[in-house]
């Protein structure tokens, strides 16, 4: 070859090589930039700022202000609120999620995570199915286990991340099975007793695996011993314990167990309290549930995420009871103030659920979000008319990709499975 032509090739390359540089500088660094929000990181530590937010596959990569710098895609936050997304600590979307996957009346709601509390499909067998409902939605009864279900959730794929408790009702006596289930991933145990012997077995094992222990105070019974019990217990098995149910207790009986339950910190045990924002029995009323507000409580749907289309009954907190905190208790009422509000919808019941990397806006954590304007957001829904979706919400982003925008759903389900502190022990 001769040196003319040696040279011209040489020339070539180089040209190709810059052209390849400048295609490579000008590659988006982000996937997405959230830009100019309002940011409550969801701790409650960092006083909210206006700050941009970049995204790359399911983490957050970068905060602070980003505007002379490359993304794929631009989320306009001007004069909204970026926060987590929010965590459902009493979720039942466990057949309505493999039904379609959208979970479309949480997500609209800001929901990006859901622990499946009773009746979760996660651990049926045949003859604790519950088929009736299983037939409504079209679906049959053809996995096994905690892993079997989830491969099949998975295969279908789901908007939001799901992570499920084991109700001990499904194998009364079985400690082997609950062992089994913490094992595979289970958040937690359910206590179905009202036995204190039993309660104190099935906490043991919760706590055996630094799990999380749901029980409910029974109507009747003296408030305050029964939530000591239950703290009593929590501490002696080093159990993190989830009290529910509130709302089927008198109003005075709901604020003795939620006040006992706000001060166990004081006496070195986690325990949470969960309420449903709104009120349906005879005996309590919004504002003796809304009263719970300085005590600590945090929001759980204790509904099945649906449609507003989808047939059968439901009830408002599946359609709106995180805007019903954000817009009525916080905006409305002035029961607490929103960056509280946020960390209690956030941060803290992903702390209590040991959510790894979940729960606030923090680089490398995951990029769970949603974008709300705090002077509309209200839910809409009413025992008259439940399906009704929320306003409010602009965007919700789960795991780095939008699933929800002012336009509607956007089809993705980046939901990811959720796996308790048993499955991620280190083997022994």
């Amino acid at each position: 070859m001769n040196v003319s032509l040696r040279s011209k090739l040489r020339a070539s390359t180089r040209a190709v090589l810059c052209v390849l540089a400048a295609g490579c500088a000008q590659q988006p660094e982000f996937d997405i930039v959230i830009h100019g929000g309002t940011v409550y990181d969801g701790s409650g530590a960092v006083p909210p700022s206006v700050r941009d937010i970049g995204l790359k596959g399911d983490r957050i990569t970068a905060i602070g202000d980003l505007s002379q710098r490359r993304a794929s895609e631009i989320v306009d936050a001007t004069g909204k609120v970026v926060a987590p997304g929010f965590v459902d600590a009493r979720g039942q979307s466990g057949v309505t999620l493999l039904a379609d996957g959208y979970g479309e009346s949480h997500l609209r709601q800001g929901i990006t995570s859901e622990i499946i509390g009773d009746n979760s499909p996660a651990f049926w067998t045949m003859n604790t199915a519950d088929v009736a409902t299983l037939q409504r939605y079209g679906l049959a009864f053809d996995w096994n286990g905690f892993v079997g279900y989830f491969q099949k959730l998975e295969s279908r794929g789901t908007a939001i991340n799901v992570g499920t408790l084991v109700p001990s009702a499904l194998a009364p006596g079985d400690e082997n099975f609950l062992d089994a289930a913490m094992q595979a991933g289970a958040f937690g145990v359910i206590g179905d007793s009202t036995k204190p012997a039993e309660l104190a077995r099935l906490a043991s094992v919760a706590g055996r695996y630094k799990g999380v222990f749901e029980a409910s105070i029974q109507p009747g019974a003296s408030p305050a011993e029964a939530t000591e019990g239950l703290l009593d217990l929590a501490a002696r098995t080093g159990t993190t314990l989830l009290v529910v149910d509130l709302i089927s207790l008198e109003p005075p009986d709901m604020t003795v167990v939620a006040q006992h339950v706000n001060v166990s910190g004081q006496r070195g045990v986690r325990a949470l309290a969960t309420v449903i924002p709104y009120a349906a029995t005879a005996g309590a009323s919004d504002a003796s549930v809304r009263a719970l507000a300085k005590y600590g409580v945090v929001i759980g749907t204790n509904s099945a995420a649906v449609s507003a289309t989808t047939p059968g009954t439901t009830t408002p907190a599946a359609f709106g009871a995180f805007p019903r905190m954000l817009g009525q208790w916080v905006r409305d009422d002035h029961l607490l103030d929103l960056g509280e509000a946020i960390r209690r919808a956030t941060s803290v019941p992903a702390s209590i659920f040991d959510l790894r990397q979940r729960g606030i806006i923090r680089e490398n954590y995951f990029a769970d979000i949603v974008v709300f304007d705090p002077n509309t957001i209200a839910d809409r829904a009413t025992f008259e008319k439940p399906n009704e979706y929320a306003v409010g919400i602009d965007y919700v982003i789960v795991n780095g990709v939008v699933t929800f925008t002012p336009k509607g759903l956007t089809g993705s389900r980046a939901g990811h499975r959720l796996v308790g502190p048993g499955a991620r022990r280190p083997a022994s």
